[in-house]
């Protein structure tokens, strides 16, 4: 008697194609490198978004303050809370990349740190200075170059800018290069830009 030998398919009925684990695990990597990728997608266009924002609140904070000058040298702003005037002004609307904290009289930017415009009070008070507090790396790289170009195309000239990391801090005098925001820029830290007319 011949014996004869069976063979068992390893395709199912129907004709699908079985997928093996390797080919399983392949397929769920890429589907999570995707999802990965939207992600950061999301989150990089949600920060730009936010300090593009950011700019704009500044751009348009700066003519406001000048017209808050009597004196035309920026003197009489010494020691007045800006932001406060600004607020009660009904100047920051809804939508706006700035915060009002009713409680302590403060605007807070859009990374929850507080925003200053005022006058370099007590010992210039001629002089205006922007200041960002606690912002990330990644947000002063960007807004230390538009804090000048902002400052400047209200016709006002900039001393310098400083940034800052507890009690070190970085004077860049004239215009910043992307080096010289890259040496200075701590991981989180506070850019000031200070300004005359």
């Amino acid at each position: 008697m011949v014996a004869h030998r069976q063979f068992v398919s390893l395709r199912p009925a129907g004709g699908r194609r079985v997928i093996c684990v390797s080919e399983g695990v392949l397929y769920l990597g890429s589907a999570l490198v995707v999802i990965v990728g939207g992600i950061v997608f999301f989150q990089q266009a949600q920060e730009s978004s936010k300090m593009d924002a950011t700019t704009r609140g500044m751009a348009a904070m700066l003519p406001a303050t000048l017209n808050l000058s009597q004196e035309g040298d920026l003197s009489d702003l010494d020691g007045a809370n800006i932001p406060l005037i600004l607020h009660k002004a009904g100047f920051l609307t809804e939508g706006s990349a700035f915060h009002f904290d009713e409680t302590n009289e403060i605007l807070e930017h859009a990374w929850g740190g507080e925003f200053w415009i005022g006058s370099n009070m007590p010992t210039d008070p001629a002089g205006l200075r922007l200041e960002l507090v606690n912002i990330p790396k990644s947000v002063c790289l960007r807004v230390g170059e538009q804090m000048m170009s902002i400052s400047e195309a209200s016709g006002l000239s900039v001393r310098n800018m400083t940034v800052s990391e507890g009690r070190n801090a970085t004077v860049i005098n004239g215009r910043p290069t992307p080096a010289d925001l890259g040496a200075a820029c701590p991981d989180e830290g506070t850019i000031m830009v200070y300004l005359d007319k």
